[in-house]
């Protein structure tokens, strides 16, 4: 026998059995149904009737960080017969965020049922936070199971910050010898998921997911070549996308992305803020047109590319042009004299505020009517809503926006924005919208108005659980406990997977005195969500106050193990000591909490008032005191002090 048939056939031997190995191995982890499926959907185990998302379908693209998900909903497995099934595919500006609630799909879809109540309207939102046309191509092929009529593409913020993006940080899965398709099928496999758990057990958790922080490292130079492969990826990727959905029978609308050029300056890089400076000059000088030129250059320059620039809308509109696509042109209709600009559309860069997302979608609407009378779906065009019937419909109020502008607030305290010239003056202003609405969310007349726009959206859409929600936090807000908590139920009757909203019924029953009732459904948050240390620290604290303390201290030590610096976590240990009667383990405590909190006074007084709940008025009354030393100021530490000494 030749020396290469006998190698070849050595080789064979080898290989084969390890092949066999390994796949029987990858077999039996299916059969016990062990690691992630790669499905988009799965069925609903509450009833087989519906399908429901995969919270882990996107763990491939980000290791082991918590994997980002679809916006909650549930999809008839049955299409029923005579419906319009929409689906939008897209990164964090198409899902909605910074409140997904008042998303561009959210608003077509009401604007299609206020106008064409004959139709049953289902418009399902795929878009997905932090991820690019890499995962959009993939859920394009998921997309099929839900048998839609249109599906919306509005994607490219993300494509040199995303998966596989040049830009990359730590966040995701970053390119190498395997094109990326091929990468996220190796994470897929079972027999990876296995590896990587166990390499991870043995090295402990990772980091947190860091946000835009994250990438701040990573500014790309408009030269660079890995930008052109940026770009050619993006092409690919739409063009697979486009080409799945189409022979899947399914009419694609595509969209170029609008982004805040105006009031947003560049992230990095002196060029492109010397070309906003300029553009600024020039728009205060009525140069409108030269003025947006110049706004297109600065966005071409910025070395933190957070933002789609007028390349990959280049490459959209001529995909579109190419493959016989309709166009939602947002880029061009973002502009002065056709739809709101800057700030009165978007948060800061990319996000939109409700006017921008009632734009986009009006975009999107106008676009779709066209496409769905063209196939004989829908039998007429009816005008796109006006603005205000679109908030009544979304149950859009003044708490809704004091919500969003806090977590608005909270996002531009935070790296990259702080860096960035005008950045300060965009905080005040936003601060002082959040307090002009605080005070007048007091007013009678004001929750009066919010509960009437909520009764009139849920008489539109009973079943909304979305509305619901929304009820009920208002509830919350103005201490309305009972009527809260009966509105989580009925959304949890129908969303039994949101465990935040297991958190808020807990605290309903807390703040009703039912601690069993609160027991139960802080439980249920934990047990959706183990990884939670906000849930983890409600169930410990009912525990506690229910004479659990075995219980509580055993939730305790599994957070503290996870984050051993949490105060809350200590305060609550504190607490554990004192209800088992151990008073040396308490006191050396108080040291600890004290340092990490040296100014206020507050872990004095919170320190006290458990001392006093567990009969020790000695230490209550020398605690009280050095609260009051602190901040003698403070009206209620004083009265407690008062309280103890007479």
């Amino acid at each position: 026998m030749p020396w290469w048939k006998k190698g070849l056939f050595l080789l064979v031997l080898a290989v084969v059995p390890v092949l066999c190995l390994l796949v029987t191995a990858e077999g039996l982890l299916r059969l016990f149904d062990y690691g992630d499926s790669g499905r988009l959907f799965l069925v609903d185990p509450e009833t087989a009737e519906q399908l429901r998302p995969n919270p882990r379908f996107t763990a491939p693209y980000f290791g082991a960080l918590p994997p980002r998900e679809l916006f909650p909903c549930r999809v008839a497995r049955e299409r029923p017969p005579e419906s319009l099934r929409i689906v939008v595919l897209g990164a964090s500006a198409a899902q909605g965020d910074p409140e997904p609630s008042f998303s561009p799909a959210r608003l077509l879809e009401k604007a299609l049922r206020f106008n064409y109540p004959e139709t049953e309207v289902e418009c399902i939102n795929l878009a997905i936070t932090a991820t690019n046309s890499h995962v959009l191509r993939e859920t394009a092929a998921e997309a099929l199971a839900l048998e839609p009529d249109l599906a919306i593409l509005y994607i490219g913020n993300n494509e040199v910050i995303g998966p596989f993006g040049p830009g990359t940080g730590r966040q995701f899965l970053r390119g190498g010898f395997l094109p990326p398709a091929w990468q996220v099928r190796l994470q897929r496999l079972r027999l990876t998921q296995l590896l990587q758990s166990a390499v991870r057990g043995a090295r402990g958790k990772e980091a947190a997911w860091e946000g835009l922080r994250a990438f701040t490292e990573h500014e790309i130079s408009p030269d660079d070549p890995a930008l052109g492969r940026a770009y050619a990826a993006f092409s690919g990727n739409l063009e697979t996308a486009v080409a799945t959905l189409t022979e899947g029978g399914v009419r694609v609308l595509a969209g170029t992305v609008a982004v805040n050029r105006r009031d947003q300056p560049p992230f990095a890089g002196e060029a492109a803020r010397a070309a906003f400076r300029r553009g600024r000059d020039l728009l205060a000088g009525g140069e409108t047109d030269a003025a947006w030129r110049s706004f297109e250059k600065a966005l071409a320059l910025d070395r933190l590319r957070l933002r789609a620039d007028a390349e990959i809308n280049r490459r959209v509109r001529e995909l579109a042009a190419d493959a016989g696509l309709s166009l939602a042109d947002a880029q061009d209709h973002f502009q002065p004299g056709r739809g709101p600009v800057g700030y009165q559309a978007f948060w800061e860069h990319v996000h939109f505020t409700f006017e921008g997302n009632y734009h986009l979608a009006g975009i999107w609407y106008a676009e779709a009517v066209d496409m769905l009378r063209a196939g004989g779906i829908l039998s007429e065009a009816r005008d796109y809503p006006g603005i205000e019937k679109m908030r009544t419909l979304l149950g859009y109020n003044p708490y809704e926006e004091w919500r969003l502008l806090r977590e608005m607030i909270d996002r531009l305290g935070k790296p990259p924005f702080p860096s960035v010239p005008g950045n300060p003056e965009r905080l005040k202003e936003l601060r002082s919208r959040r307090d002009r609405i605080a005070t007048e969310l007091k007013q009678r007349e004001v929750k009066s108005a919010i509960e009437a726009r909520l009764a009139a959206a849920l008489a539109f859409a009973p079943e909304d659980w979305v509305l619901l929600r929304q009820a009920g936090d208002v509830h919350r807000l103005y201490g309305e406990w009972e009527r809260a908590a009966a509105r989580y139920r009925d959304v949890l009757a129908r969303l039994p997977e949101l465990e935040g909203t297991w958190s808020h019924l807990g605290q309903c029953h807390l703040e009703l005195g039912d601690l069993a009732k609160a027991e139960e459904a802080f439980a249920e948050a934990h047990r959706r969500n183990p990884d939670s240390l906000p849930h983890l620290r409600d169930l410990a604290l009912v525990r506690l106050n229910l004479g659990r303390t075995d219980a509580a201290l055993a939730l305790l030590r599994e957070g503290l193990r996870r984050a051993p610096e949490d105060f809350l976590l200590r305060s609550l240990l504190f607490e554990a000591h004192l209800a088992r009667g151990e008073q040396a383990r308490a006191r050396a405590l108080e040291a600890d909490l004290i340092a990490r909190r040296p100014e206020s006074g507050g872990p004095e007084y919170r320190m006290a008032r458990l001392y006093l709940k567990y009969g020790d008025t000695g230490n209550a009354l020398r605690l009280g005191r050095a609260a009051l030393r602190k901040a003698p100021r403070e009206e209620a530490y004083a009265r407690l002090v008062r309280r103890l000494e007479n």
